[in-house]
C-alpha cells in the first residue's frame, strides 16, 4: 500500500452502535455502500484489524482507509486464455477451467478468469459495482469447472443479478460421486458456514439452524451412469450458496470423487474435485426467448470416466 492513499479517522463518541458500512458511506457519499461492504476487508483497517462483516463502531476507533485499494479496478491479464461458449449484445458464457478462480479477491491478484476475460472484452473492466468481478453473475469454486456467465453492461448486469436471485437461472452440473446413487434425489437442509472458514455444514434442525444462521438450500439430482462403486450425476440448483452441491451430497453419503475437503482426496482418477458446471438455462429479457448454454466435459473428467467404464 503506498502511504499517499491512505487515511486516517479516529471515531469520536457515538450516541449508539453504528455499522461501519454505514458510517463510511454517510461518510464518503460519493462512494456507495455497496461498495463499501464489498471492499471492506481489503481497503479498510478497524485498529490496525481487518473488519468484521457487519461490524460495528461504538465511538474511540481508528480506521485506515487505503483509497487506492478501495477504487481498485479489474486489470486485463492477455495471459489468461479463455474459452467463449455463448456471447450476444448482453453477456458472455465463459467455460471456466478447473484450478483458475473465477475473479480476483484483491487489485494485484491478476490470475482469474474475470482478468483473461477483460483482455477480450474490455467493457467489463468498466464496473463500478464489485469492480474486480468484472460483471461477473455467479462464481464457481476454484476446483471446479464449468459455465459462468458475465454482463456486458449495466443494464444486463442488473437483470441477470435480479434472475439469479430470484432462482430463474437454472444451473445443471455433472457431478461423479463416490457410491451408488438412487436414480433420483434431493437434498433440501439448509447450509451454513462451519467453525473451519473453509468449509460448509449442513443444519439438520431448526434450532441449529438459527443457531448457524443457515440458509435455504436445494440441490436435486438424476443418476445418469453407474459403474462399480461410483455414479455420474446430473445436478440441478437455482440458488446456489457456497459449496452447496459439494455439501449436499457429501451430506447424503456421495461425496464427489476428488473432494479433499467434503471427502476422499485424490483417489487416482483426478486431482481435483470432478464438479463441472454442465448447463445454464433462462429466459432471455432482452432477447425474448430461452437460452441454453452448455460446455463439453473437460478432458480429466472424461479420463475418469472412461477409467471407470474400462
Amino acid at each position: 500500500m503506498t502511504q499517499s492513499s491512505q487515511e486516517k479517522i479516529e471515531i469520536p463518541p457515538l450516541a449508539s452502535p453504528q455499522r461501519l458500512d454505514r458510517f463510511l458511506a454517510e461518510r464518503f457519499p460519493e462512494i456507495s455502500r455497496n461498495v463499501w461492504m464489498d471492499r471492506l476487508a481489503d481497503a479498510v483497517r478497524v485498529d490496525g484489524k481487518i473488519p468484521k462483516k457487519g461490524q460495528r463502531l461504538r465511538g474511540g476507533e481508528s480506521i485506515l482507509i487505503d483509497h487506492a485499494r478501495l477504487m481498485a479496478r479489474l486489470v486485463a491479464n492477455p495471459q489468461i486464455a479463455i474459452h467463449v461458449v455463448y456471447q450476444d449484445d448482453g453477456l458472455i458464457a465463459l467455460d471456466k477451467p478447473a484450478g483458475l478462480p473465477s475473479h480476483g479477491l484483491r487489485a494485484e491478484q491478476r490470475e482469474s478468469l474475470a482478468n483473461g476475460a477483460a483482455a477480450v472484452f474490455p467493457e467489463l473492466a468498466r464496473f463500478t459495482e464489485k469492480p474486480l468481478e468484472g460483471g461477473l453473475i455467479h462464481r464457481l469454486d476454484n476446483d471446479t469447472s464449468g459455465l459462468l456467465l458475465f454482463a456486458r453492461h449495466s443494464e444486463s448486469y442488473r437483470w441477470l443479478k435480479a434472475l439469479n436471485q430470484e432462482g430463474a437461472i437454472e444451473k445443471y452440473y455433472l457431478a461423479l460421486v463416490e457410491g451408488i446413487a438412487p436414480r433420483r434425489g434431493q437434498n433440501a437442509r439448509p447450509v451454513a458456514h462451519a467453525k473451519n472458514p473453509r468449509k460448509m455444514v449442513v443444519s439438520r434442525d431448526v434450532a441449529t439452524s438459527r443457531k448457524l444462521s443457515a440458509r435455504p438450500a436445494l440441490t436435486e439430482f438424476r443418476r445418469v451412469a453407474a459403474f462399480a462403486a461410483h455414479s455420474l450425476l446430473l445436478v440441478k440448483i437455482r440458488k446456489g450458496k457456497r459449496h452447496q452441491i459439494r455439501v449436499h451430497l457429501a451430506d447424503l453419503g456421495y461425496p464427489i470423487v476428488g473432494d479433499a475437503l467434503y471427502g476422499t482426496p485424490n483417489q487416482g482418477l483426478a486431482a481435483r474435485q470432478l464438479l463441472h458446471a454442465y448447463k445454464i438455462a433462462f429466459s432471455h429479457p432482452a432477447l425474448k426467448q430461452r437460452v441454453k448454454i452448455r460446455a463439453k466435459l473437460p478432458a480429466d473428467f472424461q479420463r475418469a470416466l472412461k477409467t471407470l467404464a474400462s
